[in-house]
C-alpha cells in the first residue's frame, strides 16, 4: 500500500506543478492579476457623413456613415447643426433626413459612434446646402418649340417651387405677340407633353400670366421638374400649340440644340432629309436626355450619340430609341455619361448621328456644341484659291475652336483629290495668300482625311481665326500653292466670294479679262476687308465696291487700292463702314467693279 500512496502523491504533485507552470505562478501563496486585459479606452473610428445628392440637397435624403471598433460598435448618432437627428444601431449605418424641417441655407452634419465599452468617436464635419425653395428664371422663345417657330415675340418666366411641399408660384410676362394662353407642360426639350398647371391671364394686362394661388405639384411632378422635364409654353392664335417655350431647368443643367444635316456627316451626304435634336444634360450626375426629330427619313435604322470632333467619326456612347408611333422621333431619357463622356461633352466631341440603309455610317449628323466652343464648317473648292483653280476636287473642313483655351481642332475630308501632297491652316483674309500656321496630318488609313487636334494658338493666331483671317488649303503636285481652299468664317463674321466677269457689267462687256473677289465683314466692329484679283486687266484704272442689286448700277460705296507690287490685285483693308453699308452687304446690294 505504501507504494501505491507514494505513486499517487507523486502524480498529484506533478499535476499541481503543471497547472502552476501553465498559469505562470508558483506553489507559493498570494494572488496574481498581471495578465488580465487592459481596459478599452480607444474610441471608434467614424467616417464623415455621406450625402448621395452631393453638397446641395432637398426634400428627403439618406445620410450614411461607417464606424468601426475592435470591441464592437453599439450605436451611431447623426447630428444636424449639433442637434440629434436620429440613431442607428445596425451596420450599414444610415438615416433619412427630411430637409424641409430646416431652413434653406448651409447646415453642418456630424456623426458620433459609441462602442460597447462606452467610448465615443466623432467624424469630421460636413457642410451641405439645403435648397428646397428654388427659383426658375426662364427666357422663352420660338426656338424651343417643337417644331421651332419663327416668332417676333419673347417672354420671361419667373417660377418658384418649394420642393418639399410642392407649392408653385410665379408669373410669365409676354412681349411682341398677343398671347391666348400659358401653361406649364410635362415634356423634355424636343418633345411635347400634357398641361400640368394652367396659368391665369391677368384681366387688366393680357401679357401677364400668373400661377393660381394654392397651386402644388405632387411628388412625381417635383421629380419631373428636377429631371428637367417641365416647360413653360405660351400659346397664340397664330401658333395654337405654342409660340414661345422655355424649359424649367435645375441648376447645373445644360440645354443645347443641334441641327441634323447630311452636310455634317462624314463623309458628307447630299440628303433631302434633315432634323433637329435637343440635348438636356445634368452635369452633376451625367444623365443625358436626347430628343431627335427627323424629317424625310422614314427608313432610318439607328440613331446614337457618338464621340468625335466635327469632321471625324467615333464610337457610340449612348443609343437612341425609335418612337413606335412616330418613325421620325428618336430619343433616350435615361442615358448616362461617365467622367470621360462629360469631358468629351465639354470639349465639343459629342454628336448625334442618324443612320439609314443608304448611309449606314450616318446620313444626318449634328455636333453637340457647348457654350464656349464654336464649330465652323467650310466647303473646300478651287473657287476660293488664289488664283482660282478649275478643278473637280472638293471637300469639307470642320474647325472646332475653343477660344478660352486658345486651341483649335481641324478635320478635313477631301473628294476626288487622291494625290494631295499637303494640307495646312494658313493666315490670310479671303482673296489673299498667307503663311502656314498649322500643319495637318494625313490619316494613315484614309488618304482623303487630314487633321490636327487640340493645337495651341498664339494670341495673334486666335485673333486671326476670330476675324475670319485664316483658311484651310490643300495642295497637290499640279497646284503647289493650293488646289482647294476654304476660308474659316466664325459665326459672327460675314463672308462672300465670287468671280469677276464682263458679262455682269451694265451694259455687258465682251472681254477676255476676268478675276475673283472675296469680301469679309465684321458686323460688330463695322469693318470690311475686300480683295479682288484680276487677270488680263493690268491696265485697270480704278476699282470699287458699288451699291446696287445684280442687273443695276449704283454709286461707289468703298474704294479699292491697287497693289504696288501686283497690278492685278486691288484691296480695301480694314475699311470702316456704316450701318447702311452693312445692311446693303447683308441684302446682296454690293458688287465689285
Amino acid at each position: 500500500m505504501t507504494s501505491v500512496r507514494t505513486g499517487l502523491n507523486r502524480l498529484l504533485i506533478l499535476l499541481v506543478t503543471t497547472v502552476l507552470a501553465a498559469c505562470g505562478g508558483s506553489s507559493g501563496s498570494g494572488n496574481n492579476n498581471d495578465n488580465e486585459p487592459p481596459p478599452d479606452t480607444t474610441a471608434p473610428t467614424v467616417s464623415a457623413v455621406s450625402v448621395p445628392a452631393g453638397s446641395t440637397v432637398n426634400r428627403v435624403v439618406t445620410l450614411s456613415a461607417t464606424a468601426t471598433d475592435a470591441g464592437g460598435v453599439a450605436a451611431v448618432r447623426f447630428l444636424v447643426d449639433g442637434s440629434l437627428l436620429g440613431t442607428d444601431t445596425q451596420s450599414p449605418y444610415s438615416i433619412d433626413w427630411d430637409t424641409s424641417a430646416v431652413a434653406d441655407g448651409d447646415h453642418v452634419l456630424r456623426v458620433e459612434a459609441d462602442d460597447t465599452a462606452g467610448n465615443t468617436g466623432q467624424s469630421a464635419e460636413v457642410t451641405v446646402t439645403v435648397a428646397n425653395v428654388v427659383q426658375f428664371l426662364v427666357a422663352l422663345s420660338g426656338e424651343q418649340e417643337v417644331p421651332a417657330v419663327e416668332s417676333t415675340g419673347t417672354a420671361q418666366g419667373d417660377i418658384t417651387v418649394n420642393l418639399g411641399t410642392g407649392a408653385v408660384s410665379g408669373s410669365v410676362t409676354v412681349n411682341g405677340i398677343t398671347p391666348s394662353a400659358a401653361h406649364i407642360h410635362d415634356g423634355f426639350a424636343g418633345a411635347t407633353g400634357n398641361v400640368v398647371i394652367g396659368l391665369d391671364q391677368d384681366a387688366g394686362d393680357a401679357s401677364l400670366f400668373t400661377v393660381p394661388a394654392g397651386t402644388t405639384l405632387e411628388a412625381a411632378g417635383v421629380d419631373r421638374l428636377l429631371a428637367g422635364a417641365l416647360y413653360l409654353n405660351v400659346h397664340s392664335a397664330a401658333a395654337p400649340s405654342g409660340e414661345l417655350r422655355g424649359q424649367l431647368l435645375p441648376e447645373n443643367f445644360v440645354l443645347l440644340f443641334t441641327d441634323l444635316e447630311g452636310a455634317a456627316a462624314v463623309p458628307s451626304v447630299g440628303s433631302l432629309a434633315n432634323g433637329r435634336a435637343a440635348i438636356t444634360l445634368d452635369q452633376d450626375s451625367g444623365t443625358i436626355v436626347v430628343q431627335a426629330n427627323v424629317r424625310n427619313l422614314d427608313d432610318a435604322t439607328q440613331a446614337h450619340v457618338h464621340e468625335a470632333y466635327a469632321g471625324d467619326t467615333g464610337p457610340v456612347l449612348v443609343g437612341l430609341n425609335q418612337d413606335g408611333g412616330d418613325a421620325g422621333r428618336w430619343f433616350v431619357e435615361d442615358g448616362e455619361l461617365n467622367a470621360a463622356g462629360l469631358e468629351a461633352f465639354a470639349a465639343g466631341r459629342l454628336y448625334v448621328n442618324v443612320h439609314s440603309p443608304a448611309n449606314p455610317g450616318g446620313e444626318l449628323r449634328g455636333q453637340i456644341v457647348p457654350d464656349g466652343i464654336e464649330v465652323v464648317y467650310a466647303e473646300l473648292s478651287g473657287e476660293q484659291s488664289v488664283p482660282v483653280v478649275d478643278t473637280r476636287a472638293g471637300g469639307t473642313a470642320a474647325v472646332t475652336l475653343d477660344a478660352a483655351a486658345s486651341s483649335v481642332t481641324i478635320h478635313v475630308n477631301t473628294r476626288r483629290l487622291g494625290d494631295a501632297s499637303g494640307a495646312h491652316l494658313h493666315g490670310g483674309f479671303g482673296g489673299t495668300n498667307g503663311p502656314l500656321e498649322i500643319g495637318l496630318l494625313q490619316d494613315g488609313g484614309d488618304a482623303s482625311h487630314w487633321f490636327a487636334e487640340e493645337e495651341s494658338l498664339t494670341a495673334a493666331q486666335l485673333d486671326a481665326v476670330l476675324a475670319g483671317a485664316t483658311y484651310i488649303n490643300v495642295h497637290t503636285p499640279a497646284n503647289s500653292d493650293g488646289e482647294v481652299r476654304a476660308q474659316v468664317i466664325p459665326g459672327n463674321i460675314l463672308f462672300a466670294f465670287g468671280r469677276l466677269a464682263g458679262s455682269q457689267v451694265i451694259p455687258p462687256v465682251d472681254t477676255a479679262a476676268g478675276g475673283s473677289f472675296a469680301v469679309t465683314v465684321d458686323p460688330d466692329a463695322l469693318t470690311l476687308e475686300a480683295h479682288a484679283n484680276t487677270t488680263g486687266a493690268d491696265d485697270a484704272s480704278a476699282a470699287h465696291l458699288h451699291e446696287g442689286y445684280a442687273g443695276a448700277g449704283g454709286g461707289i460705296s468703298v474704294d479699292l487700292v491697287k497693289d504696288a507690287g501686283d497690278a492685278g490685285h486691288w484691296s480695301a483693308e480694314g475699311a470702316t463702314i456704316d450701318a447702311a453699308q452693312l445692311e446693303a452687304f447683308r441684302a446682296g446690294r454690293l458688287y465689285v467693279n
